[in-house]
């Protein structure tokens, strides 16, 4: 299932970042800075501070 495309990412949303990993939104900061972590596999926070870069492929609650 994916996500609009032209709708901005949500915590617990699954994402795509600029380098083609799935991660999960753990954080969002004022509404610009954006804090991942890999979907799977050991966890290494990831701070993206340009939201247009990561793409949504599913809402929280639509993955697993």
């Amino acid at each position: 299932m994916s996500a609009d495309p032209g709708d901005g990412p949500e915590i617990g949303d699954l994402v795509e970042d600029g380098e083609g990993h799935r991660r999960v939104v753990t954080d969002i900061l004022q509404g610009e800075r954006v804090i991942l972590r890999p979907a799977t596999g050991p966890y290494r926070e990831l701070h993206v501070d340009e939201p247009a870069v990561i793409s949504v492929i599913a809402r929280r609650g639509c993955w697993r």
